[in-house]
């Protein structure tokens, strides 16, 4: 046979070999319970989420999936973890916006990359940022608020959970494009954010929809627009900044897991394909809708160019804007 043919012959040889060999681990995964590794608190909205996630995974896989809570870092203790364990899909990260675009473009010595480290599982849910306003503010849409803002150049405030937060990065990016003088004051965490700007101390905040909808219900505060290109399906009258003076502005907050990138291809199609059969189901958009999210169907390759593309995004804007984190 000819040397080319040879080469080939082995390589198809080869291929066949990897595959038969990724399908036969697929068929015996999980053959032990499965790491689901959560970066935040037990209670927050991503641990809450991953726990009904990984209910779920047991169920479907009949194995169990055990939350694992690693804090620490934005984040960034959890994903490095992750990325340094067997890739053999028993390990996976329940990652976030913070932990997978944020963290990796603000920390300057991150030992993971947030495209080569993983590979993308699957999206799993989709959430707007609400923009709030004190109700002394005199602005019931974007446009009043940016021309009160104007007026009152370097006078006003605007709170959020701490520097270098997903918060944080979308009320610069608001700076930018309306052109406003304002000043950041920053606090620890989501909850002592809103409470300043209930009693005044900051005139306006963006926070996510999960923890918006109530205070904006009870009148404490006003919530203006979403920063989703569409509008909120849980505030179907609020407009969106894109449509009010501002187009293409847009800032989600999206949940979905990553396994270390080395985990062979059919796990990962097998734990993905069982995650977006388990996003389709009505219980599963209850249960969402409950937290103020919705389930988000895609595939992991768009899943994965999401990742990507987030990262560059909020890199480029952290480096514009020179923001640090604490």
């Amino acid at each position: 046979m000819h040397s080319t043919g040879l080469r080939w012959c082995w390589l198809v040889l080869g291929c066949m070999g990897w595959s038969l060999a990724s399908l036969a681990q697929a068929q015996t995964f999980p053959d032990r319970p499965v790491r689901m590794v959560v970066p935040f608190a037990a209670g927050g909205p991503v641990d809450v989420i991953g726990r009904i996630m990984s209910q779920e995974l047991s169920k479907a896989l009949k194995q169990q999936f055990v939350v694992d809570n690693r804090l620490g870092a934005g984040g960034t203790i959890a994903a490095e973890h992750v990325a340094t364990a067997p890739a053999d899909g028993h390990t996976l990260l329940f990652g976030s916006t913070s932990t997978l675009a944020v963290a990796p473009a603000l920390y300057s010595k991150v030992a993971y990359h947030p495209v080569k480290s993983f590979v993308p599982v699957s999206a799993v849910s989709l959430e707007t940022l609400a923009l709030l306003v004190n109700p002394a503010v005199p602005a019931s849409n974007v446009r009043e608020l940016v021309a009160y803002l104007k007026a009152n150049p370097g006078k006003m405030n605007f709170g959020t959970p701490g520097n270098g937060t997903q918060t944080h990065l979308v009320s610069e990016m608001f700076r930018q494009v309306a052109g406003v003088d304002t000043t950041h004051i920053p606090y620890k965490g989501g909850a002592p954010s809103v409470v300043a700007a209930m009693s005044g101390e900051v005139q306006y905040l963006f926070n996510p929809m999960s923890t918006s909808l109530s205070v904006f219900k009870s009148g404490k505060l006003r919530l203006i627009a979403v920063t989703g290109l569409q509008r909120d399906a849980l505030a179907p009258a609020i407009p969106t900044i894109a449509e009010s003076g501002y187009p293409g502005f847009e800032a989600l907050f999206w949940i979905g897991i990553v396994a270390p990138a080395a985990t062979p291809r059919a796990v990962v199609e097998l734990l993905g394909n069982e995650s977006q059969k388990i996003l389709r189901t009505p219980e599963m958009k209850e249960a969402l809708a409950k937290l103020g999210s919705s389930p988000y169907i895609t595939s992991s390759a768009d899943f994965g160019k999401l990742i990507g593309s987030e990262f560059e995004k909020w890199s480029a804007l952290a480096v514009k804007a020179n923001i640090k984190p604490d």
